[in-house]
């Protein structure tokens, strides 16, 4: 799985309808975006991992 396929994954968890196409869209539109989302996708997998050693 590629990454815009992760970022994808976690966008569906708030937005069900949103497509491939229109992130790649939505985050070309804004950096200040992308990088939000970025950001919390990572931070949401490092907290992940962070459970799992626990």
């Amino acid at each position: 799985m590629d990454k815009i396929d992760k970022l994808l994954e976690y966008v569906r968890r708030t937005n069900p309808e949103m497509t491939k196409e229109r992130l790649i869209y939505e985050l070309e539109e804004c950096q200040y975006t992308a990088k939000s989302l970025i950001f919390t996708a990572e931070s949401v997998n490092l907290q992940k991992e962070k459970d799992l050693k626990s």
